[in-house]
């Protein structure tokens, strides 16, 4: 069984650090089409630890999963990190979707990782600036990543980010959004994700943002 014991030690640059994590992390944890039980069961309740025990994440809204794991490998490196939990709009939700990033660094060289969309992981310069076509950005809550442990889920995150105005774990909104995944839960969708990934799951894109 995989362990956070198998994270890597990484040397070089702040972001030659970060670009061998992302490897690592993308390659460690596989995308996947889970059933809809697994995605009632699993979708934002598993830790850091349980993701990389797992080794999986569906392939469907995987940043939740990447980026606590992202997180305690940075950590786990001696990189300093923010974590950061972006509330967005949607006209065509019911509910806020979120995004998580993290923003990382050692002596005053600052990178951040957004694990985005599709298979593509964008690495850039701090600071991270929420920017996708069709979602409003409410707000973006910074916190210290030194706060989330290896065993703390995304429910247990929600529970320390509440005092921010933000929810990203309660019950009622894991619910839509588990919903949501279960609706678009097809093999005609997992087939056009497939064809638009030229057909790699295990592949990530790595993007350097000057």
């Amino acid at each position: 069984m995989a362990s956070l014991e198998d994270i890597p030690r990484v040397l070089g640059s702040v972001e030659e650090r970060v670009r061998k994590l992302v490897e690592w992390v993308g390659g460690k944890i596989e995308r996947k089409k889970w059933s809809n039980e697994h995605l009632q069961a699993k979708f934002g309740r598993r830790s850091a630890r349980r993701i990389v025990e797992d080794e999986d994440t569906c392939y469907m809204n995987p940043c939740l999963d990447y980026m606590l794991v992202m997180l305690e490998s940075l950590k786990r490196n001696g990189l300093t990190t923010t974590f950061l939990v972006a509330q967005l709009k949607n006209r065509f939700l019911d509910f806020d979707p979120v995004h998580m990033v993290v923003e990382c660094g050692i002596g005053g060289e600052g990178r951040y990782v957004d694990f985005r969309t599709l298979n593509i992981v964008e690495i850039g310069r701090v600071p991270f600036v929420y920017q996708r076509e069709g979602y409003e950005c409410k707000k973006i809550v910074r916190m210290n990543g030194m706060i989330l442990s290896a065993d703390d889920s995304i429910i247990d995150v929600n529970e320390k980010v509440k005092k921010y105005g933000i929810t990203i774990g309660n019950e009622d909104e894991l619910e839509k959004q588990v919903a949501k995944l279960q609706r678009d839960n097809s093999e005609e969708e997992f087939q056009r994700y497939l064809s638009k990934i030229s057909g790699d799951i295990k592949k990530v894109v790595v993007v350097v943002k000057a």
